[in-house]
């Protein structure tokens, strides 16, 4: 009842009033319920940023091992953060499947061996500085924290295929056959030490395995410097391996260790190993050609050899009836020294002149023992009837 004595805008005052109030409650709540979605909000951000700090953290790890391996950076390439020169633009790796491929090919024409362990040496150098790109991240993100043990093991892999390349090309077993008694070994211990590697992060391990791979690749290189000066194929060897083996010592085992002489960086070695694979695939093809030209001078050299063996064997042969004859004549008629003298200077047609330096006497002495000779070998009889059987041919026969 005293509602209605009000005044009207009074009450209009009031209800306006009691719906403001009603407004506000709502809004604040609606405001309450937004603030806790935006700190929920900043919430999930807050923990995507841990999360990726400590991928971040990882990746810097894994980084900072690789400059305790190589003495450098290596930055975790992206497909938006290629670099731009020639040979992150697949020029290197273009040639490397090219001349794999030619070396298969020839494999299987040619049926040569030395075409499959270039090949695999290839491949595995190919392989080795994809790693060393960055390039298996990109691939492979869950391995990219093992890069630095996959390189160890590559670089062994590579030792491998340069061991069986350089013993097949140089043809170490025959000039060297000692050297494959000391590089086997040295291949096992350089395995194990690898495998150690993997599952005791220790990068005694891994300096060791490549100091080890690099000694056997310098030993395979003694050789080629021996035979530099006798086998054209091996200048060639030697060309192709001296400046790509420096460079891969000075980046892969010098840099681990701190030190930079020569400041080699990926792409010098790519460039190297370019020319390398080119000379060499050109050297093999050589090689072949050089070794079947001795082949074939070989099998001249052994064909005049077995024939002057066999007429040296016809004229040992008539040299010796002739001593047995002799030999049975002097024990049948007891000759002296003398007559033996004279039948053996008889034997070589010598002239009497001749047998009478040797013997010390005038010709005249010599026909007279000759003539006494005949008659105790009962042969003078015989000799006469010769010299009848000569006498009695016509004359035009000698005409």
């Amino acid at each position: 009842m005293r509602f209605r004595k009000l005044p009207p805008a009074l009450l209009f005052a009031l209800l306006f009033m009691v719906a403001q109030i009603t407004a506000s409650n709502l809004k604040s709540e609606e405001y309450t319920t937004l603030a806790l979605q935006q700190i929920e909000e900043v919430n999930i951000i807050d923990t995507k940023k841990a999360l990726a700090d400590k991928i971040s953290n990882q990746e810097s790890k894994v980084s900072t091992t690789s400059i305790a391996r190589y003495g450098k950076p290596k930055i975790i390439s992206s497909p938006e953060s290629f670099n731009t020169d020639l040979f992150s633009k697949g020029f290197f790796y273009g040639i490397s499947v090219m001349v794999i491929i030619i070396n298969i090919i020839c494999l299987f024409i040619f049926s040569d061996k030395v075409y499959g362990y270039f090949a695999f040496l290839v491949a595995t150098i190919t392989t080795l500085i994809f790693t060393t790109d960055g390039l298996i991240s990109v691939f492979f993100k869950s391995i990219a924290l093992h890069s630095t043990r996959i390189e160890t093991t590559l670089l062994v892999l590579g030792t491998i295929s340069a061991s069986l390349f350089s013993s097949k090309f140089l043809n170490s077993k025959e000039v060297y056959p000692r050297l494959r008694s000391i590089t086997i070994p040295l291949l096992y211990l350089a395995g194990m030490l690898t495998v150690l590697f993997w599952f005791i992060d220790n990068p005694t391990f891994m300096t060791a395995a490549s100091i080890i791979s690099f000694v056997i690749i310098l030993s395979y290189f003694t050789v080629g410097i021996k035979l530099f000066k006798t086998k054209n194929y091996a200048k060639f060897y030697i060309v192709g391996f001296i400046i790509p083996l420096f460079f891969n010592i000075d980046y892969f085992l010098l840099g681990g260790m701190g030190f930079n002489f020569f400041g080699t960086e990926a792409n010098h070695i790519k460039i190297s190993v370019v020319i390398q694979m080119l000379l060499l695939t050109y050297a093999i093809v050589y090689r072949m050609q050089e070794i079947k030209d001795e082949s074939i001078l070989r099998h001249i050299e052994m064909k005049i050899f077995l024939e002057r063996q066999d007429a040296m064997s016809r004229d040992n042969l008539a040299q010796m009836m002739r001593d047995v004859y002799l030999e049975n004549l002097i024990m049948q008629y007891d000759l002296d020294g003398i007559e033996i003298k004279l039948l053996q200077y008889i034997s070589e047609d010598k002239s009497n002149e001749k047998i009478a330096k040797k013997l010390s006497i005038t010709p005249n002495e010599v026909e007279e023992i000759t003539k006494d000779l005949y008659n105790k070998l009962e042969i003078s009889e015989a000799i006469k009837e010769d010299h009848r059987m000569l006498e009695a041919q016509p004359d035009y026969l000698y005409n």
